[in-house]
């Protein structure tokens, strides 16, 4: 709309900071140049990018987390056959040691740990549980006779008579702000 389009423009184009929450993603790709990512407990950062570029980012940083501890744990296998096989030989027992301690050091760093799913997470999947719904309190849910209705103190209608029933299906339609 003509309405969004303004909008994407002029905070593409204001010249301070400003916070946006938004999930219309046209809207986030014109008007943005860096995004924080908010997922668990982990805040991660991509700045001088816009919507789309921060999904490329995005992407590219998982993988890169994916490859790294693959390649880590490759390595750590490779170490510990060594270990498995030489470990007992009287001339290869110091090399075993060593490699032994070189996965310790690997342990300790974090670099055996899978990559934080706030990295790795495609997506959220929000869950949402509500209770079960309140027992009816009978079969007229509103009734209105005579109402003026409106809002500062200025009525959009006057003399409204309505009921609304169990069952029934309304809609109220009107411009943004009515």
């Amino acid at each position: 709309s003509s309405a969004r389009d303004w909008l994407a423009t002029y905070l593409s184009n204001y010249d301070g900071s400003i916070l946006l929450v938004s999930h219309d993603i046209s809207l986030l790709t014109k008007s943005v140049n860096s995004i924080a990512e908010i997922n668990g407990e982990t805040l991660i950062q991509y700045v001088s990018c816009n919507y789309d570029k921060y999904l490329v980012d995005k992407e590219f940083r998982a993988k890169s987390a994916l490859a790294e501890y693959e390649r880590n744990v490759k390595e750590a296998a490779r170490l510990q056959e060594f270990v498995d096989k030489y470990g007992a030989s009287a001339t290869k027992a110091s090399a075993a040691q060593s490699r032994v301690k070189m996965i310790e050091k690997m342990r300790k760093e974090g670099k055996l740990d899978p990559p934080p799913l706030s990295v790795t997470a495609k997506r959220m999947k929000p869950s949402l549980q509500l209770p079960d719904p309140p027992k009816g309190i009978g079969e007229k849910l509103l009734s209105l006779v005579g109402a003026d209705i409106g809002y500062d103190g200025e009525p959009l209608a006057k003399g409204v008579d309505l009921t609304i029933n169990r069952g029934m299906k309304l809609i109220l339609r009107g411009p943004n702000g009515a």
